[in-house]
């Protein structure tokens, strides 16, 4: 865990990161078929962050069940494939990762660059060929979500028409934050 030139050191006299890395190494000196961790990366700066995920990664691939709590979410999607969304002892969603951040089915992040009457133009008519979930208007730029209806056709003969162009046109996958979201929307929690 990367501690063992330290090893004559007062622990007490270790970082956080290096107690954190000691603690892991404590719970898997006995290669437990199963290891929790709550927080494993609290109070860490970001070098120390980065190495104690590395680790968590490569026990996972070590074939170990990998249980973490935790309320920094890009760094549980960063190492984990499978996810349990739970408030208050019940489960509210569970999932491959992958299947979690499905953004749904046909949404696309658009990125719009032009004059500002154009982008307003082709903005009031990308409804004719899609449906708009969102749009962040910026100085020269849009930045939209779409449910792309059919080919994206009508949508790149739109921009042409109107003058725009279209910087970026990609799949929209959710973070998991946002599935952490929708998850207690959809069952109506706070998520206190």
């Amino acid at each position: 865990v990367g501690v063992d030139e330290e090893r004559y050191r007062e622990i007490s006299s270790y970082s956080t990161g290096m107690r954190q890395r000691v603690k892991l190494a404590q719970a898997i000196v006995h290669d437990p078929e199963y290891l929790f961790l709550d927080e494993p990366t609290s109070g860490m700066d970001p070098g120390g962050k980065d190495k104690m995920l590395s680790l968590i990664e490569n026990i996972g691939r070590a074939e170990k069940t990998v249980l973490i709590c935790s309320h920094l979410l890009h760094e549980v999607e960063r190492v984990s494939d499978y996810v349990l969304i739970i408030d208050r002892g019940r489960m509210l969603k569970s999932g491959d990762m992958a299947d979690l951040l499905k953004g749904g089915e046909d949404l696309y992040k658009l990125e719009v660059r032009g004059e500002q009457d154009s982008i307003e133009d082709f903005l009031e008519r990308i409804v004719e060929v899609c449906d708009l979930v969102n749009v962040n208007r910026l100085e020269g730029r849009a930045e939209l979500t779409i449910r792309r209806v059919g080919s994206s056709g009508p949508v790149f003969a739109l921009a042409r028409d109107s003058g725009v162009q279209i910087r970026k046109y990609t799949p929209y996958k959710l973070t998991l934050e946002e599935a952490f979201i929708e998850a207690f929307e959809e069952e109506g929690s706070d998520g206190d």
